[in-house]
Parts: C-alpha cells; sequence; structure tokens
C-alpha cells in the first residue's frame, strides 16, 4: 500500500500516518513543521504550505514521480483560527478555505488519473464543524461544510470506478492538533477531556481498503468498526 497523508506531524495525522507505517505502508507525509517521530522515519517527508496551489502541484508531481500512483489519500491537513464572523480577516478566511478545501479539491484533482487505473481510496478528514455551526468559527465550519460536499460530488462523479471518496471524522474529542507533546505533558492525566488519536486510526486503516464501496459517506471514526462488520463491506 502506498499512502499520502497530509498534516502528518501531530494530532490525527501522525496518528494515522503511525498505523499505516505499522501496516507495511510506503508513505509520503507533508506538513508546515518537522516531522519528528522514530515511527515515521522511513517515511518519504515534504514541507509542504498546501495553502499554497503551486505548492500542492509540486506534492502531486513529486509523489508521482517517485510512486507512479497511491493507493490512499489522506487530506487531514486543516487550520482553525478561532473568530467571529465580523471578526474573520479576508487573510484569514483565504488561509482557511485555500487549506483546508481548495488543498483537498487540488490534491483529489491530482492524484485522482493515475488511482482510476488500479483503484483506491480517498479520506477526507472533516469534524462536527462540518454539519453544525459553532461560535467563532465562521471560516473553519465553511471549510468542512465544504469537504462534505466536495466528497459527495467527487463520489458521484466517480460512480462505478474502483475508487472510494469518504469523509470521516473522530466521533470522540481528541488532543487538539495544536497541541504540542510537551504542552500535553504539562496537563494532569485527570483534566485531560481528550482521547488519544492513536485509538481510533485503525478506521483509517479499514477506509484504505476500500475500492468504489463504501463511498460518498460520512463516518465516525470510533463506530466504524462496528459499522463495517455491520454492512459486512469487504476487504
Amino acid at each position: 500500500m502506498t499512502a499520502v497523508v497530509t498534516g502528518a506531524a501531530r494530532g490525527l495525522g501522525r496518528a494515522v500516518a503511525r498505523s499505516y507505517a505499522r501496516e507495511g505502508a510506503t508513505l509520503f507525509l507533508c506538513d508546515r513543521i518537522p516531522i519528528e517521530d522514530p515511527a515515521l522515519e522511513v517515511a518519504r517527508q515534504f514541507d509542504v504550505d498546501l495553502g499554497e496551489r503551486e505548492a500542492c502541484a509540486r506534492f502531486v508531481n513529486d509523489v508521482l514521480a517517485e510512486a507512479g500512483t497511491i493507493d490512499v489519500l489522506v487530506n487531514n491537513a486543516a487550520i482553525l483560527k478561532m473568530s467571529s464572523y465580523d471578526e474573520v480577516t479576508d487573510a484569514v478566511w483565504d488561509e482557511t478555505i485555500a487549506t483546508n478545501l481548495t488543498a483537498p479539491f487540488l490534491l483529489c484533482r491530482g492524484f485522482l488519473p493515475a488511482m482510476l487505473e488500479a483503484g483506491g481510496s480517498i479520506i477526507n478528514v472533516s469534524s462536527r464543524a462540518g454539519v453544525l455551526g459553532f461560535e467563532k468559527e465562521t471560516a473553519y465550519c465553511a471549510s468542512k461544510f465544504g469537504i462534505e460536499g466536495l466528497t459527495r460530488a467527487i463520489a458521484a462523479d466517480l460512480k462505478g470506478t474502483q475508487v472510494s471518496i469518504n469523509s470521516i471524522t473522530p466521533g470522540v474529542r481528541i488532543k487538539p492538533t495544536m497541541m504540542t507533546d510537551d504542552e500535553e505533558s504539562a496537563v494532569p492525566l485527570g483534566a485531560r477531556v481528550w482521547q488519544d488519536a492513536d485509538a481510533i486510526a485503525n478506521a483509517f486503516v479499514l477506509l484504505a481498503l476500500a475500492r468504489g464501496n463504501p463511498t460518498g459517506k460520512r463516518f465516525e471514526a470510533d463506530k466504524l468498526s462496528e459499522e463495517w462488520e455491520r454492512q459486512g463491506w469487504i476487504t
């Protein structure tokens, strides 16, 4: 399995990359900060600002030049800058939409021609903000609602192919992505209101195996294993 994971330096992205590494996957990871994890040292790592269209194009070209094609694309990278609608600057709006929505579209469009030949799975990371509105998350909610629409629209275009595209949300509260390991260590165990992202990463392993079915769906990672078994989806 050859997999691309964006936003892989920490949080959910790192947990997903680790889960794929345990499965023996060939990994292409990107982030704007160094990916410092012994379990991911063998992965091909890229410093990419996904908010820039040219950077997205270079990333796609570089990966395909090395791998030829990929089996899995995880669009995980996202930014959240808290501000109400009347405080959102043009710069914050543009950066949020570019990183959280435009980049996943560009990567889907860039990788899909190669994926269509052998089949594969695209996994777009969403959140509750993709179906609900939250205070001071105007730009973020708009981008995640967009991810849900993007996923379903592309799934409709890919009907009858061996490429699946689905959205997934943690389903449980996980450590804030922007929190560093040192910051987490400083929080007493009893005060931590989040779960370890590694605990839900297996859901991404299951979705990586999808080939045309399931597709166009929204999943909660903590419940995916049960639904997978109930639906009898073949892996």
